[in-house]
């Protein structure tokens, strides 16, 4: 499979639960960062300077569809 975002120039490394497309690595980084940016902003969740501790396991709980 070929990646979603870069059309093949990286080979696909994984496929997405959350829209089943396949994604390269580093695409699949830049995507999952960008979706995590932006819902912090949206919800305003932190305060400027606070410290936070970030986890993602990726298992079958952890799935939205």
């Amino acid at each position: 499979a070929i990646c979603v975002v870069c059309r093949g120039e990286r080979p696909a490394a994984l496929v997405r639960p959350k829209t089943s497309e396949p994604y390269c690595k580093i695409c699949f980084f830049d995507a999952f960062e960008r979706e995590i940016h932006e819902t912090i902003v949206k919800e305003q969740l932190f305060k400027p300077g606070e410290t936070i501790a970030v986890a993602a396991s990726g298992g079958k709980g952890s799935e939205t569809k």
